[in-house]
């Protein structure tokens, strides 16, 4: 499993790469809208990597794409909530026919 450095959190981890995407001027205000937006207090878990990368997906574009980077790396450091926060979904049927 994927672990960070001890001196470096899953906040520096996120702001870190949004700001070779889109610049270190505009990183933390899109780290705060998004954490707001998933309702994140926090970045310190794998779980709220996982929410934050989620939220970042509905963004589109390479800032879409980066979240979609950001939730493998939440699931390989043991990210277990679901998308939403919960992980008690069961997962959707792959129904064929009326």
């Amino acid at each position: 499993m994927g672990t960070l450095p001890s001196d470096t959190t899953y906040r520096e981890l996120a702001a870190g790469k949004l700001a070779k995407l889109v610049g270190s001027e505009r990183a933390p205000a899109l780290v705060a809208s998004v954490c707001a937006r998933a309702s994140l207090r926090s970045l310190d878990s794998p779980d709220d990597l996982l929410r934050f990368a989620d939220a970042l997906g509905e963004e589109g574009g390479f800032v879409g794409a980066l979240g979609a980077l950001l939730r493998v790396r939440a699931i390989l450091d043991g990210a277990t909530a679901a998308p939403g926060g919960t992980d008690d979904k069961e997962p959707p049927t792959n129904r064929t026919g009326p």
